[in-house]
């Protein structure tokens, strides 16, 4: 069933831009939980008091969510696009989990017990936590939100976008709900971490539908109030994750302001985001922020295992940041672009 007119161009390096961005500071973001030394260093290079460094992972789901409407214009099937969706995540996640097994991070036999949550990306979403300790949360949680959004929309296309809304409001009330106001987005009244992709997906989600109402405007007049607007979007997100003690924002708004520039990379409506759109050999690296950000986690979990090797925080910090884009790189070309393309050939001869 195909849904709405894909209008939206075919890649908005903008966005891969801000791929890398946010990878790298989720990443610094677990570097500074595990080595207090490399966290001082950083707030006090940033003249900051705290960063929000896991908030690149909330718009990771924003951008996630409009995505997936912008995939649902094309594919036919929910069922072809929930394989998609899956044979795109697991590859990654599934060669962490092993490598992490491998070189024993944790008891092996309790450890593999928790294949099946990778299997069935469950980890995280679930009471049993997360499988290899790090990140798998996030892809279970991208996943889930993914499939829930296309029932909605496949199922009740004309009263989709009211139950997103319910959806949406019922994730940032229990966004709120938190134990503690740090704690805003990890623990809520459920205590499940699916709830922190339940409101930033939908948001993603009502972008992609509300882009494709916009039209590109070309006065100059037009092109130069948005070139200042873009400038502040870009200021307001980059100082709330790094420099989020002078933020005047709280998350929710953030998001917010991030969905409007969301809107402005698609058409490129200012200078700023019609000058990156153009820089497409951005996407020679952004392709691998997914690798990088799942390959960071054995890194850290090999460390942290056999007590940092006697390592100072900042050369760990060094290690996992430059493993995690050495393991990627290599775990992108390796399996996703060769093994995975070949079993998907394999299986489709021997079945047919």
């Amino acid at each position: 069933m195909s849904m709405i007119e894909n209008k939206l161009p075919k890649r908005i390096y903008t966005i891969e831009f801000l791929r890398i961005f946010f990878v790298f500071f989720i990443i610094l973001g677990h570097i500074m939980q595990m080595y207090p030394e490399v966290k001082s260093n950083v707030l006090d290079c940033l003249n900051t008091r705290e960063t929000h460094t896991w908030f690149g992972v909330e718009f990771f789901f924003i951008i996630g969510g409009f995505f997936l409407y912008r995939r649902i214009s094309s594919e036919q099937n929910i069922w072809e696009l929930t394989k998609k969706i899956y044979i795109r995540l697991m590859p990654p996640l599934l060669f962490v989990f092993l490598v992490c097994f491998v070189v024993g991070t944790k008891n092996s036999e309790l450890y593999f017990s928790r294949f099946p949550l990778i299997l069935t990306l469950t980890a995280g979403v679930g009471l049993p936590g997360e499988a290899t300790g790090w990140g798998d949360w996030y892809v279970s949680t991208y996943f889930w939100c993914s499939l829930l959004y296309m029932g909605i929309l496949w199922s009740n296309p004309k009263g989709a976008f009211l139950w997103i809304g319910i959806l949406m409001y019922c994730g940032l009330i229990l966004k709120f709900n938190a134990p503690y106001e740090w704690m805003g987005t990890y623990y809520t009244i459920i205590c499940t971490d699916f709830v922190r992709g339940l409101y930033s997906f939908g948001l993603g989600i009502v972008i992609g539908y509300l882009s494709l109402k916009i039209k590109k405007l070309h006065r100059i007049e037009i092109r130069l109030f948005f070139t200042v607007l873009e400038s502040y979007f870009l200021f307001c997100i980059v100082n709330y994750i790094a420099r989020s003690s002078y933020s005047q924002f709280s998350f929710w708004e953030i998001e917010l302001i991030f969905s409007f520039f969301l809107i402005c990379c698609v058409h490129s409506l200012g200078y700023i985001t019609q000058i990156l759109n153009n820089c497409n050999k951005v996407y020679n690296f952004s392709k691998y922020t997914y690798s990088i950000f799942l390959c960071h986690i054995p890194c850290m979990s090999i460390l942290w295992a056999h007590n940092h090797y006697g390592l100072s925080g900042e050369t760990c910090a060094l290690v996992i940041l430059g493993g995690a884009i050495i393991i990627g790189i290599a775990e992108y070309h390796l399996i996703e672009q060769k093994l995975v393309p070949y079993l998907k050939k394999y299986f489709k001869e021997n079945i047919s």
